[in-house]
């Protein structure tokens, strides 16, 4: 399981962040992801169960990776019913060898009876520098984070900016500056 403190430097408000995805060889995935505020006491989450085709094998050693696409159910803080949600991923290395990486990643949930209810995207480019200083390699990444807010023919784009050392992150997302230490 993944575990990070999370600090907003704009609601000055430390929280903690968990993450855990497994996948069986039968392509099924489950994935659960939750944030838990210390101030406010609050648990934020988002748990998938889906199916999820792949174009090819995932490589660990390669910059890129193959279209994923998958169909499943999501369970939400704040909503009692679960939803219908689909997603689809893919990255590719750019330039010569596999530090320099495009990815896309694009999300929808809707109700049982097909109303959308949310549409998302997030596009960016990663550069990674290995041996930044003796023990710490870096990773910056930049992108967007695109939606379509339900009712609105207007598509809402902010910026998203990461610089990531082995277990520290400075993140920009959402107009908002957090802080990210990997336990």
């Amino acid at each position: 399981m993944e575990t990070s403190i999370h600090y907003g430097l704009d609601e000055k408000q430390l929280a903690f962040k968990l993450r855990e995805k497994i996948t069986s060889k039968f392509g099924i995935e489950l994935s659960g992801k939750g944030r838990f505020n210390t101030v406010t006491g609050t648990l934020q989450y988002r748990g998938t169960a889906m199916k999820c085709l792949s174009s090819g094998p995932s490589l660990k050693d390669v910059g890129g990776s193959p279209l994923l696409i998958g169909l499943g159910v999501a369970a939400i803080s704040g909503r009692s019913e679960p939803l219908l949600t689909v997603k689809a991923k893919k990255s590719l290395s750019l330039l010569d060898g596999n530090n320099t990486v495009l990815s896309g990643k694009i999300e929808a949930d809707s109700e049982y009876n097909g109303s959308i209810i949310s549409r998302r995207a997030t596009v960016k480019v990663s550069h990674k520098i290995f041996n930044f200083t003796k023990r710490q390699d870096l990773k910056v990444s930049a992108g967007a984070d695109i939606s379509w807010p339900m009712g609105s023919k207007q598509t809402i784009v902010t910026p998203v900016v990461q610089v990531r050392e082995n277990n520290w992150a400075l993140h920009f997302r959402n107009h908002r500056w957090s802080l990210t230490y990997d336990l």
